[in-house]
């Protein structure tokens, strides 16, 4: 199971080439709640990570998948922390791609800032940060956004939990990403 990451859409991992490392693997990528084709709801709660976890194993539930491989970039690999503390069983490899697992608190300036633009108008300046092109012909909500982002602040992190998470674990980050010492503190956790 695929989660992208914030202004991200679940069909992002194809464009980007990632599907075909998989080989003939199945392969769910989702769009997560206000992004791509999913709802947008107006209200911080719903945008949890421990909600998105939920929604992550409503969807293996429905597909029928007890155990499964979970790779979460940047909001997703929270998300995947999250689901690997909270359901040991179900997930057998974890990998996380440019975030960390430490409490959102630490990088909270930038997660403000994030939200400043988000509802100021230049919200597409998010968009072309992770690599959106309005010719894609996206529909982002920047309200949405802005709610899932704030309510990653309301996320615990896992400092004190990551010596608990069991599956094999990767945790990748770009050597120029502002969050790699992050990243590195969680690798080291593990």
């Amino acid at each position: 199971i695929l989660h992208h990451g914030l202004a991200q859409w679940g069909e992002d991992w194809a464009k980007a080439g990632w599907l075909a490392a998989f080989g003939d693997r199945p392969v769910c990528a989702l769009d997560a709640l206000g992004h791509g084709r999913s709802g947008r709801p107006q209200d911080r709660a719903a945008y949890t990570i421990e909600k998105r976890a939920d929604a992550v194993l409503q969807i293996a539930d429905a597909e029928g998948i007890e155990k499964f491989a979970f790779f979460g970039f940047s909001m997703g690999g929270r998300v995947g922390i999250e689901l690997a503390l909270g359901e040991p069983t179900r997930i057998e490899r974890l990998v996380i791609g440019g975030m960390h697992g430490l409490k959102p608190s630490i990088d909270q300036r930038n997660l403000e800032r994030r939200i400043a633009v988000l509802r100021s108008g230049k919200w597409r300046l998010v968009e072309r940060a992770v690599g959106a092109k309005p010719s894609d012909g996206r529909d982002n909500d920047p309200e949405a956004l802005a709610l899932s982002t704030e309510a990653v602040l309301d996320w615990r992190g896992a400092d004190d939990r990551m010596t608990g998470l069991q599956a094999p674990s990767l945790v990748f980050c770009g050597a120029q990403d502002s969050l790699i010492d992050y990243a590195r503190q969680t690798a080291q956790l593990i």
